[in-house]
């Protein structure tokens, strides 16, 4: 019998899917950073705000990577409830 795909959709939907994911992830990290060696160049604050920036993209990536964690762990446990011979 051959495996069971978990997702209807083409493969390049589901890798386009999670690209935007880590994509979203990188920048979720990366923006606060860059902000805040902006402001300390225009206020000559170096390096606080860009401390601070860094803090604040890794406390909302952590969250939003523990969000999709819980996203994919709900599908996957949906995933398998719905397949035929499943034990769950």
């Amino acid at each position: 019998m051959p495996p069971l795909r978990p997702d209807r959709r083409s493969s390049i939907a589901v890798g386009m899917m999670w690209a935007a994911r880590i994509t979203s992830l990188s920048m979720e990290m990366v923006v606060p950073a860059l902000a805040g060696l902006w402001a300390d160049r225009q206020w000559g604050t170096t390096p606080w705000l860009t401390i601070a920036g860094m803090g604040l993209g890794l406390v909302s990536a952590g969250y939003h990577f523990a969000y999709l964690i819980k996203v994919i762990s709900r599908e996957a446990a949906s995933d398998d409830k719905q397949r035929p011979g499943s034990r769950k």
